[in-house]
């Protein structure tokens, strides 16, 4: 059975129950889009805490920008190791989710890994690694 066929047969199936449906086929066309993404081999894909409360900003030429600091705990042998990643978030995406997204929330992140640059107050060049999200979806607890 060829990928078409079954997402052919997903999408009759997703129609049949409507509520589960939609969830269904907005997940199937969304992972569509973040596979194409793939392939550009720099991907992240993480789910976690919201860690903080969103800071909106725009920036020179009027663009909203979110920043948001996400918490990530990882469990074995009976230990915990806490991971915080900071994510930017660009565009009107940035506004809409300001409005719903505050510490504590728990959010899946698609997107990519990039490194920011910038000189400090004293003159010395500062860098950090970001996800810059192409998507930000609340996780209902």
């Amino acid at each position: 059975m060829t990928t078409t066929n079954i997402l052919g047969l997903l999408i009759v199936a997703a129609l049949s129950i409507p509520t589960v449906g939609w969830i269904l086929l907005r997940t199937i066309f969304k992972r569509g889009e973040i596979m194409k993404e793939k392939n550009d081999l720099n991907t992240v894909e993480i789910r976690g805490t919201l860690d903080r409360d969103v800071e909106l900003r725009y920036t020179s030429n009027g663009t909203p920008v979110i920043n948001l600091a996400l918490m990530y705990t990882f469990r074995y042998n009976e230990k915990e190791k806490v991971s915080r990643f900071d994510v930017v978030q660009f565009g009107p995406a940035a506004e809409d989710l300001n409005q719903e997204l505050k510490k504590g929330t728990v959010v899946e992140v698609y997107g990519r890994l990039e490194v920011a640059s910038w000189e400090d107050r004293e003159g010395n060049l500062r860098s950090k690694v970001q996800i810059v999200a192409r998507s930000i979806d609340i996780i209902d607890p």
